[in-house]
């Protein structure tokens, strides 16, 4: 009888740890899921109440925000990363697709009523709009 009961007490132990180790992979596999679901719901903590800001784009509704003398100033203070000098060359200035002479200084002429939008191309984008003497990137200024 002490054989048998020695038997039946070692195959409850197994029986019993398998069931822990079965218990702990549900808690982890819960917990992942948990974690999974409340990753998706979050909103981040910080609620977005108005429209985001691109980085290589100003428009009308942020130029009509302060009032600007120039399309230089309205660059320097909202978007400053895009007169940044990349190169030899310097930055190209278009307006409605025509290339400015003095490039980005004449942004000082451009007046920023009369600005629908200003956007930076990088050099490859603006190459592949402008052509290869935009190398150091544009400035493409569309008006209303």
């Amino acid at each position: 009888m002490k054989g048998l009961y020695s038997l039946n007490v070692d195959a409850i132990k197994r029986n019993w740890r398998e069931r822990m180790r079965s218990m702990k992979r549900l808690q982890i596999i819960a917990c992942v899921v948990v974690l999974f679901v409340m990753g998706c719901a979050g909103g981040g903590g910080v609620s977005d109440t108005g429209p985001r800001k691109q980085r290589n784009l100003i428009t009308q509704d942020e130029i009509a925000t302060k009032d600007f003398r120039n399309a230089h100033e309205v660059i320097q203070v909202l978007r400053p990363q895009m007169l940044r000098v990349r190169g030899s060359i310097g930055l190209a200035v278009f307006v409605n697709g025509i290339k400015m002479s003095n490039g980005v200084y004449s942004l000082y002429d451009i007046s920023p009523i009369s600005i629908g939008e200003i956007r930076f191309l990088n050099s490859f984008d603006a190459a592949a709009r402008f052509g290869t003497d935009t190398a150091d990137g544009a400035i493409s200024i569309t008006t209303k």
